[in-house]
């Protein structure tokens, strides 16, 4: 006997397939709307929104790509298009999940990813900041979802522990602040639209004219090598194996920083561990003078490049890059017109900081309380950007 569904029947289904709709919508539109609308999420969306297929070089990592990868400089010097997908203090476990999304959403001929999140063991923090500064700008669907559990497995954390990065809405549902914020409403959707980029100017690149004195590591370079910690070698493996399985075109990579002989023996081992997926890997730390990297004026802490160090190590890189992947010179080309619409305004703020950086230098050494506070800082926060995002407007 057939059993014919009633009109009622139907009209109750009808709402609550509504009802479930209506909910879903709210869910989404409120886990945006009270996200944080940080640089980091804005870089995230602002990637996401390029023009599909037009970016032929992807920089993935933490604020050893935004402060020392610069799209247009590398533009202007060898027409590549390029972008800095990167984020603050981003961790291991998120890596691999970063380089699936930027092959999603672009064809890129070449993929970097520097590696200093690999340097330190985060497990302990569970989805710290530097979890939840990436994943949190996702949009919330099945892959984000699948990077969440990623990070949890990787690190062994339990799933009660683990909640609040499968629903981040969870950690901001108290962030009632977004309601009455302009800026939280401009992302509600979680697109970027018309919302401004202030820190995110040049393609991912954060410009800064800070300046300190270094001291040149030299006597820290060495071949020997040292284990990784587990977990962060786990990440590591698992990223150089799918991408050599996946044929993507990966380049590892070790921006130059006033590093530790223990952090140069851990960069040798990724090395090591990339030659056995046959995966380049350019450890810039042996290239001090090639580059031209000068430590009174090309750094403002140990971790990071300012304007100055910044133009070398892209300069330097553009070299490398395009000896090792099919990079065509885009200068000039249709795709490339917002390369070129940014030339202006960041050669304008580049002059300004280069200027400020020499004035800075010329003064000389300054040993007073702040800069020893800084140097303190240091220590605990190389891979992490100690006064926050450059304003690309302010320098």
């Amino acid at each position: 006997m057939k059993i014919h569904p009633t009109r009622k029947g139907l009209g109750q289904l009808a709402r609550a397939a509504g009802f479930l709709l209506l909910a879903g919508c709210l869910f989404l539109f409120f886990t945006y709307l009270f996200r944080n609308d940080s640089t980091n999420r804005k870089s995230a969306l602002a990637f996401h929104e390029e023009e599909k297929d037009t970016i032929d070089l992807v920089f993935i990592g933490a604020s050893s790509v935004y402060r020392y990868w610069d799209p247009i400089e590398a533009y202007k010097q060898a027409g590549i298009t390029s972008y800095s997908y990167s984020f603050q203090q981003m961790s291991s476990g998120v890596l691999l999940t970063a380089v699936k999304d930027v092959m999603k959403a672009q064809s890129p001929n070449a993929v970097a990813v520097e590696i200093r999140s690999f340097l330190r063991d985060r497990s302990d923090q569970g989805f710290s900041l530097g979890v939840r500064n990436y994943l949190d700008s996702l949009p919330f669907d099945l892959d984000r979802l699948r990077g969440a559990d990623y990070f949890r497995r990787v690190t062994d954390m339990s799933f009660a522990d683990a909640s609040a990065g499968y629903l981040d809405l969870m950690l901001y549902h108290s962030n009632y602040e977004a309601l009455t914020s302009p800026s939280h409403w401009a992302l509600a959707d979680n697109r970027l639209g018309d919302e401004p980029v202030k820190f995110n100017y040049f393609k991912g690149y954060y410009l800064v004219s800070k300046q300190r004195f270094m001291e040149e590591p030299t006597d820290a370079l060495t071949h020997d090598r040292t284990p990784l910690d587990p977990v962060a070698e786990k990440c590591y493996r698992d990223l150089v194996s799918w991408c050599s399985e996946n044929d993507v075109p990966l380049v590892m990579v070790a921006a130059p920083f006033a590093l530790r002989k223990e952090e140069c023996e851990k960069i040798n081992m990724m090395a090591a561990i990339a030659a056995e997926y046959g995966i380049p890997f350019l450890n810039t730390n042996f290239a001090y003078r090639q580059m031209g990297l000068d430590f009174d004026s090309d750094f403002y802490n140990r971790g990071h490049t300012n304007a100055s160090g910044a133009v070398k190590f892209t300069d330097y890189m553009c070299r490398l890059f395009t000896s090792l992947f099919d990079l065509p010179d885009r200068r000039g080309e249709p795709q490339a017109a917002s390369y070129e619409a940014l030339i202006e305004s960041h050669d304008d703020l580049q002059e300004k900081a280069m200027k400020i950086i020499a004035d800075k230098v010329a003064q000389g050494p300054v040993d007073d309380s702040a800069q020893a506070a800084e140097g303190d800082a240091d220590e605990q926060t190389m891979d992490e950007d100690d006064e926050g995002f450059g304003d690309a407007a302010g320098i």
